[in-house]
């Protein structure tokens, strides 16, 4: 797996929240849809994203999605 940059998390999270001004939530698969990205990075991104609290997680499994927070 290759880590995203700072940066790269940063261009990420801009597509993200742009993605989410049209629709209420955001999924691992539709992440990699819209941007060139792995599955592990696309984990590695919402993960550090809820970390540092710019994402919020609802559901699990296959059912997870992601939200800006409230």
């Amino acid at each position: 797996m290759i880590k995203l940059s700072k940066e790269e998390s940063e261009k990420l999270l801009e597509l993200v929240v742009e993605y989410l001004a049209e629709h209420p939530v955001i999924n691992n698969r539709t992440l990699r849809s819209i941007a060139p990205v792995s599955y592990d990075q696309a984990i590695a991104f919402f993960n550090l994203m809820i970390k540092e609290g710019r994402l919020e997680k609802i559901g699990v499994g296959r059912a997870t999605n992601y939200t800006l927070p409230k």
